[in-house]
């Protein structure tokens, strides 16, 4: 019985780290006779190393099986291996011992000086603190020296830039509303890793809140205002409180703000015959969001009226008209027998 052997070998480096892996792979055919019912092997030799891979019980004439080996080497920091001899024979196991050898099946793999670039880098962790970003490179194997981390960071889907080195960096003092992204990187003497840059995804700087929806003072009465306000946009972090200030003097100047319940206020001991103005706006983590102003809202002078036993507080100004008391909308004088206008 004779059999052939092909055969060839090859060699992959792992970038990062000290190893190579050398492969040894071919096929076995049967040229003359046939066996069955014994064990069939290959001896596959890889520097030296000797590694039985079992074959098929039977073969007829003519019919082949596939072999594979491999011995993975670990290496100096320089990262050289010398050449590494690979041979197969085969051998079937039995009565007579049968045995058919070639060691002619694989070649020798060549020295070489393997790839000794960094791993890729990956981030360990990227969170925000307020208006700062925190971005954490896992560390990396390194066969060769001068092993550098980098960081870079994208604006608002800008050009990259703000380039940071070491495996943990804190970008700072971002833009309220502006997005950022980040890559990361590793190098040394040898240059880049082979995976290139590596990407984050999008991450968001919260803005302050914008101006609430809408604000609505009631009509004054009794000295007194309920002021309402609409929902205010949060701008990616949730609003904790709503404030509502008064200007006693339309607009000019402002008493202190007042926390909101359900966005809703009452102002009392307003001041008779003054004009107000009203402001809301809401806060989140980022601080005080945009205002909303409501219109000028006038506080009646307080007058009098006669109730037929005593003067009274009135919010609206009134006259007896000879029957019943009705709204002064012009101011009148009594002639004695009517009242004018008040010229």
């Amino acid at each position: 019985m004779a059999s052939s052997i092909s055969g060839s070998s090859s060699q992959t480096t792992d970038s990062g780290s000290n190893q190579s892996t050398v492969t040894g792979s071919g096929t076995i055919t049967i040229t003359v006779g046939a066996f069955s019912g014994q064990q069939s092997y290959g001896y596959v030799t890889i520097g030296g190393v000797t590694q039985t891979i079992a074959g098929p019980t039977g073969i007829s004439q003519g019919g082949s099986w596939s072999w594979s080996a491999s011995r993975t080497y670990d290496h100096p920091q320089n990262g050289y291996r010398g050449p590494v001899d690979v041979s197969v024979s085969f051998g079937i196991d039995g009565s007579g011992n049968q045995y058919h050898a070639n060691s002619t099946g694989a070649g020798t793999q060549g020295a070489v000086d393997f790839d000794r670039r960094p791993g890729n880098a990956s981030f360990a962790s990227i969170y925000r603190s307020f208006d700062d970003y925190y971005v954490g490179q896992n560390g990396v194997s390194s066969p060769a020296t001068g092993l550098v981390y980098y960081t870079e960071r994208s604006q608002n889907g800008g050009g990259w830039g703000d380039q940071r080195t070491g495996t943990a960096n804190w970008y700072s003092n971002l833009p309220f509303g502006s997005t950022q992204q980040f890559r990361a990187l590793t190098s040394n003497a040898d240059g880049d890793s082979a995976g290139g840059w590596q990407y984050s995804a999008v991450y968001s700087v919260p803005n302050i809140p914008s101006a609430p929806a809408s604000i609505t003072p009631s009509t004054p009465s009794a000295l007194s205002c309920t002021v309402t306000t609409g929902i205010a946009p949060e701008n990616g972090a949730g609003i904790s409180a709503y404030y509502v200030q008064a200007s006693p003097d339309n607009g000019t100047t402002w008493l202190s703000a007042q926390l909101m319940t359900n966005r809703s206020y009452t102002f009392t001991g307003l001041t008779p015959g003054a004009t107000y103005k009203f402001r809301t706006y809401a806060v989140n983590e980022m601080g005080a969001g945009s205002v909303a102003l409501s219109a000028s809202t006038f506080v009646p002078a307080g007058g009098r009226r006669w109730n037929g036993t005593a003067w009274i507080p009135n919010q609206i100004a009134r006259r007896w008209n000879g029957t019943a008391w009705v709204e002064l909308t012009k101011a009148k004088r009594w002639t004695g027998t009517a009242w004018v206008d008040l010229s």
